[in-house]
């Protein structure tokens, strides 16, 4: 299953944000909207593992949660049950998914009495479409060696060639934050976590993989500032949520053993089987994105599982 709010601000009633999928992108849009004011929320369950079923499900859900007298809606994509391992067939079927909800939103948009504004945010993948290269360029071209690389610029185009004046395609690089009941614990979090345990962590890459870290509340405040504020004509619409400062795992696992005091235990596996870089420069980034610095994010994520280890 996965989840679809309808997110409305109270003096705002004509406007309504749509989030498919409440995860780690998700909730944290969630909370960032739920941050400026008093609103009304309403949550769906939808399934996720039939085509017929989600097309049936989303559409009896949509006619009946967008108002006839609303001037805008803004749809977000953040669903994805399929991770940077995911096989042909997940990768294929979310595809399919993906294909059924923006064929919707056309039928609905296109049915409405009254004009009604859209745009299509998508929560795309820096890494995915990148693994193994250095970018430093927004014209750089995507080389994915994954079903899930593939997936996303599969997605993209979709969305560019179905909505070419619609569409806002987000690119966050390995996106870390707090753990939560039921996501995916991204790197980071589960080194922090099994540290604070006395766990091994075992790893895929080596301890000199660099990757290119951001922080979830970077993310989902930039996303939701596109919402709101809109994006003016000089502007991409296609942004690299970058932070431009590529890490190694042994940085990170160094930092974690300063602010712990415990060591960091680890076991690699002996075929690498994820190590090769990701490095964006910050030259990609878009102008108004604002970075937390790692050490900082560490540190909050550090603070916060005192609590629940």
């Amino acid at each position: 299953m996965t989840i679809l709010t309808f997110f409305q601000f109270n003096s705002l009633k004509n406007r309504v944000v749509v989030i498919l999928g409440n995860g780690l992108v998700g909730s944290a849009i969630l909370n960032v909207l739920k941050s400026h004011g008093n609103h009304n929320i309403s949550k769906h369950s939808i399934n996720w593992s039939n085509l017929g079923e989600f097309k049936k499900q989303l559409l009896n859900i949509l006619q009946h949660g967008i108002d006839s007298d609303c001037i805008q809606v803004d749809w977000i994509w953040s669903a994805g049950k399929a991770g940077f391992t995911a096989n042909k067939t997940e990768a294929d079927l979310e595809y399919s998914l993906f294909k059924e909800y923006l064929e919707i939103i056309l039928s609905l948009m296109l049915n409405r009495k009254v004009k009604c504004k859209f745009f299509i945010h998508l929560v795309s993948s820096a890494g995915g479409l990148f693994e193994g290269q250095f970018v430093n360029s927004m014209a750089a071209k995507p080389e994915p060696k994954r079903y899930y690389g593939k997936l996303k610029l599969d997605q993209e185009k979709l969305l560019s060639d179905s909505f070419p004046n619609n569409s806002r395609i987000y690119r966050p690089s390995s996106i870390y934050g707090y753990y939560k009941v039921g996501q995916r614990v991204g790197l980071i979090t589960r080194l922090v976590s099994d540290t604070l345990r006395n766990k091994v962590t075992f790893m895929n890459g080596r301890a000199d993989t660099l990757r290119d870290y951001v922080w979830i509340e970077d993310v989902a405040t930039f996303i939701s500032s596109k919402i709101w504020t809109g994006v003016v004509e000089y502007e991409f619409t296609t942004y690299f949520l970058v932070s431009g400062k590529p890490t190694s795992i042994l940085e990170i696992s160094n930092f974690i053993q300063k602010i712990t005091n415990q060591k960091v235990l680890q076991n690699f596996d002996v075929n690498y089987s994820n190590n090769d870089q990701i490095v964006f420069s910050s030259s990609i980034q878009p102008k108004d994105w604002i970075t937390t610095g790692l050490d900082v994010g560490i540190r909050r994520i550090y603070q916060r599982s005192l609590y629940w280890i």
